[in-house]
């Protein structure tokens, strides 16, 4: 149990989650402390979503969501209508590009939260994030991406993308299943509400 500070044991094992954790920051360049285990990318996109959506000031109660997105981000957000929020897709070209002018006619500051996926999971498609993130932080949002996939198209640098939260798999990069992260920027304009609630881990 690394959470364990009472005994050796305890602390050999979070010396080596922490380890892990300086690894994982180096590998996407951000700070240690920016990333949050989680149980898998279902979990972390779960958070970035509808965690970021529940952490929202109460005049933001739109969603919105790349219409091609996994279902983790898809279920994420459809599940914030029952606390009142409305979710809208933004619409896709014949390449699976967002299209930027709906994007920008879409946001306002009523808007919550923002989430393209980098890489699409099933057909490829690489968004031009940068365009994404000025467009959605000019009115506020809280900004995430899925980025499952990202590790196998890209160098990652998510203080560059400027994104507030990032999604990451260890198995979609070859490591062990049941292990998922979620990059959230000590920047971002305000924390996720927890979805799982225990012994505060995890930064709460």
């Amino acid at each position: 149990n690394p959470s364990s500070e009472s005994h050796s044991d305890g602390w050999t094992a979070k010396s080596i989650v922490e380890t892990a954790r300086a690894d994982i920051a180096l590998a996407v360049s951000c700070d240690p402390d920016e990333i949050v285990f989680t149980a898998g990318a279902t979990e972390a996109d779960n958070l970035g979503v509808l965690g970021a959506a529940l952490g929202a000031p109460s005049k933001r109660r739109r969603i919105l969501v790349g219409a091609t997105e996994h279902r983790a981000v898809l279920e994420a957000a459809r599940a914030a209508v029952q606390f009142g929020f409305s979710v809208e897709l933004i619409p896709v070209d014949r390449l699976g590009l967002v299209d930027i002018s709906c994007l920008r006619a879409l946001v306002d500051d009523s808007v919550a939260v923002v989430s393209v996926m980098i890489v699409n999971n099933e057909i490829g498609t690489i968004q031009p994030l940068d365009e994404i993130v000025s467009i959605s932080r000019a009115v506020g949002a809280f900004i995430h991406t899925d980025a499952t996939q990202a590790p196998c198209a890209m160098e990652i640098d998510v203080a560059e993308w400027g994104v507030d939260a990032a999604s990451l798999s260890s198995h979609k990069i070859y490591g062990p299943k049941g292990v998922g992260a979620l990059y959230l920027s000590a920047a971002a304009p305000w924390r996720p509400m927890p979805l799982l609630f225990g012994g505060g881990q995890e930064q709460g």
